[in-house]
């Protein structure tokens, strides 16, 4: 599907929802409970008005190889590690 103005909606509720969990969190008590309710309210966000929206609610998810994505996250990921610890070494 290619519906380049429903993927930047989605892009951008994403970014900012993720700022502003950030900022109101800082500001709460941090408990699973408020955590995963913020979760909660985002995934019937993007579930429920999104792609019902954008999709429609009769299309279904194709599964897709896997194995690319956790490629770039684990690299991403090791990469942050990697500077992180290094940051300490250059300092001291």
């Amino acid at each position: 599907m290619n519906k380049r103005k429903a993927r930047m909606e989605v892009l951008f509720f994403g970014i900012f929802y993720t700022f502003f969990t950030m900022i109101l969190l800082s500001y709460l008590p941090t408990t699973l409970f408020i955590t995963l309710l913020f979760n909660g309210i985002g995934y019937v966000v993007l579930t429920e008005y999104f792609w019902n929206k954008s999709l429609g609610k009769n299309v279904e998810y194709q599964k897709e190889q896997i194995t690319k994505p956790v490629i770039i996250s684990l690299s991403i990921v090791a990469f942050i590690i990697y500077i992180q610890f290094s940051s300490g070494v250059l300092q001291g």
